[in-house]
């Protein structure tokens, strides 16, 4: 998870779902070749290695080991965010870092694994809780806020330290939805 460092984004236009509360505009899209994504990337690009968060709609639908490799080898570090509800096809390169936030029920995940497993809270769905994803294997466990109101995140994430410890989930705030860095990113 990289929560404050300087990023470049990549948004996919499909996805396999239709969550009410999403953010990515569907309907006015433009399509890219790779090479022109990647012409894109480098005119916005700072003078070092940036992330690329490929995010979507939902990116697995959209991009395999292939494409990330390109990123690399244009000097990006390939980052994905994915509903996980798509098995990763890497076609035989390294792994990118992935980012995993549930839409769905645990039971109907394809994604084998994660680096950052990322839950809404409140939750979308009884079944899409941190407790229901406990066992999923990923490196890091993060709670996110659907509202900007960190409150009912805070007390819950209290909860889950008194059933699993402390430190094993964490708060992970949408920065970019802030009125403030809104502003400063424009």
């Amino acid at each position: 998870m990289r929560i404050g460092q300087p990023s470049l984004f990549l948004r996919m236009a499909h996805c396999n779902l239709s969550c009410d509360f999403c953010d990515t505009e569907f309907a006015d899209y433009l399509e890219f070749s790779l090479e022109e994504i990647i012409k894109i990337l480098q005119a916005k690009s700072l003078k070092f290695q940036m992330p690329v968060v490929i995010t979507g709609g939902e990116p697995l639908l959209q991009i395999d080991g292939d494409f990330v490799e390109e990123l690399r080898k244009a000097g990006f570090e390939p980052h994905i965010e994915t509903n996980g509800t798509v098995e990763y096809d890497a076609c035989g390169h390294a792994m990118p870092f992935i980012t995993m936030s549930p839409k769905v029920p645990c039971d109907q995940i394809k994604l084998k694994s994660c680096h950052t497993l990322k839950v809404l809270w409140p939750p979308i769905s009884p079944e899409i809780t941190p407790e229901s994803f406990k066992d999923y294997p990923a490196v890091c466990r993060y709670l996110q806020p659907v509202s900007g109101d960190f409150a009912p995140a805070l007390k819950k994430l209290y909860e889950l330290d008194g059933l699993f410890g402390t430190d094993y989930w964490k708060l992970s705030p949408q920065l970019h939805k802030m009125n403030e860095l809104k502003d400063l990113l424009k």
